[in-house]
């Protein structure tokens, strides 16, 4: 007999997951494919793909004009520094970043927030 977790998970030691992302305080949201295996790393590196994809679509359609090769300035915080990104009221820190989805708890279609103010807060106080 298996332990419970064992039971819980597929051939491989893992089930799919769907985490619906949402930058904190706007109504755009995405749904990423991960494995619950997955470390809440590549779970921050997922979103911050997924915010610079979405930086670079809006700068094209609101300026069709801009110069080849301009990088959005919020997406290129996000590969400046970590992201925070909150959970079911937890903030996951880089302290979790080394623990896998399934050890974080983390369910099919669970929401997680990530906070956008504290980047631009952030470029704000380089720039003053």
């Amino acid at each position: 007999m298996g332990s419970h977790v064992q039971l819980m998970t597929g051939e491989r030691g893992c089930v799919p997951l769907r985490v619906v992302i949402q930058p904190a305080g706007m109504a755009e949201k995405g749904t990423l494919e991960l494995l619950s295996s997955d470390y809440v790393a590549d779970l921050r590196a997922e979103v911050s793909k997924w915010w610079e994809m979405l930086q670079a679509k809006c700068s094209s359609e609101k300026n069709s004009s801009a110069p080849t090769g301009s990088t959005p300035v919020l997406g290129s915080l996000l590969t400046e520094g970590p992201i925070r990104m909150i959970t079911q009221g937890q903030e996951l820190t880089t302290e979790f970043d080394e623990k896998t989805l399934q050890e974080m708890g983390f369910k099919d279609l669970q929401v997680c927030s990530f906070d956008i103010e504290f980047w631009f807060n952030s470029l704000l106080s380089l720039i003053l």
